[in-house]
């Protein structure tokens, strides 16, 4: 029997088998840990932004989208890209699109290039903050008026002001009718004192809170006396022109029973008047000036202030202070002041070479407190001239 002969089909050859496209997986985005933060902690982010970026975090995402408008702190720089109205439109938008119950904690502003058209946008912008209850108010403006403060403000309680430099030939008064009741802080740069009838320019009178007042670079018309006259108030420092001008010197009235730390930086030695028993209050004094002239007159008013300020703790003075007693010829002649209560004395100088020749002036001062602690401080130059 004839075996049959099994025939085996022929494979036939296998065609390329498409590659497998394999998809690129998909990036886990991180989460937004930032945008999960509760609304107060990001509100207290943005408060340390100005308007426009923190306006600009409205495209962040839709949780930013009205987070801004809560911000209870407001601070308009100066955006140079906005020019002619475009500041003034994007002002007004931002007051409008706010949310209007919530407070305005803080303002800051500081329209440098405003001309004088602008001062209607000043004053609405007050008008704003202070029917917002405003705490906390620091305004540059150079063409400052007083309508721009023409609103009494209860919530009030820190102020700082800075007008226009006289050499700028602008005059930026200070309203002697603002009613701020809470007031406790006030800082005045480049403002112009009026004086009334009575030869005595009296701006401070009407804050019955004042606690801390700073005078920066200020004028007294008419060469009358600056008056400062408050029963609360603690703090004063004051610090005149480095030029010599009508009215960048004056004379100063004190009448605050109540103060503890007064500083004073000059080219010029103030008198003083006023009762002996304010400045026996006086724990802390601060003498910075700069007089190259008239040395016996100068040295004399300064030991007449420290006679004065007798009750002094501690009492800090640059080496141009003590420059003024070393050339009065006569110093070691006259008798020093008391400073029976001064526990420390503090020198400022730009170098630690410049204080070896003041130890007779610094033994001088400390002949009835030996046992003062005296130190030297290296002071920046540039921020005492």
């Amino acid at each position: 029997m004839a075996c049959s002969k099994q025939i085996t089909p022929k494979s036939t050859p296998r065609r390329n088998a498409p590659a497998k496209v394999i998809k690129p997986r998909r990036k886990q985005l991180a989460p937004d840990l930032i945008s999960d933060l509760s609304d107060c902690i990001l509100i207290h982010i943005l408060s340390f932004l100005d308007a426009k970026e923190a306006v600009q975090t409205c495209i962040l995402s839709k949780r930013w989208i009205n987070l801004w408008k809560t911000l209870p702190t407001l601070v308009l720089l100066n955006y140079p890209q906005l020019i002619d109205g475009n500041y003034e439109k994007f002002v007004h938008q931002v007051l409008s699109l706010r949310d209007n119950a919530t407070d305005i904690h803080s303002l800051q502003l500081h329209p440098t290039f405003f001309k004088r058209r602008c001062n209607s946008l000043v004053t609405r912008i007050m008008k704003y903050v202070f029917s917002h209850n405003v705490q906390h108010l620091l305004l540059s403006y150079q063409y400052f008026k007083p309508k721009c403060f023409s609103f009494s403000c209860s919530t009030l309680k820190s102020l700082r002001l800075t007008g226009g430099h006289f050499l700028l030939r602008v005059n930026t008064i200070f309203p002697n009718s603002l009613n701020f009741p809470s007031l406790s802080t006030l800082s005045l740069t480049y403002f112009t004192f009026s004086s009334n009838d009575d030869a005595c320019a009296k701006p401070f009178s009407t804050f019955d809170m004042l606690n801390t007042l700073v005078i920066n670079q200020c004028i007294v018309l008419n060469d009358r006396n600056l008056c400062i006259s408050n029963t609360k108030l603690e703090n004063l420092s004051i610090t005149m022109y480095r030029d010599s001008y009508p009215g960048t010197f004056f004379e100063i009235e004190l009448c605050a029973p109540n103060l503890r730390t007064f500083s004073l930086t000059s080219k010029h030695i103030s008198n003083f008047f006023g009762d002996k028993s304010i400045f026996s209050c006086v724990k802390q004094l601060s003498i910075n000036v700069r007089c190259f002239d008239k040395y016996a007159q100068n040295s004399s008013i300064l030991l007449n202030w420290l006679n004065c300020f007798a009750n002094i703790e501690a009492l800090t003075v640059d080496i141009a202070t003590l420059e003024v007693f070393l050339n009065f010829y006569n110093l070691f002649e006259v008798k020093p002041p008391s400073l029976v209560n001064l526990k420390s004395l503090k020198i400022e100088t730009y170098h630690l070479l410049c204080v070896p020749p003041f130890d007779k002036v610094v033994n001088f001062l400390l002949q009835n407190s030996p046992s003062a602690n005296v130190e030297t401080i290296i002071v920046d130059k540039w921020s005492k001239m």
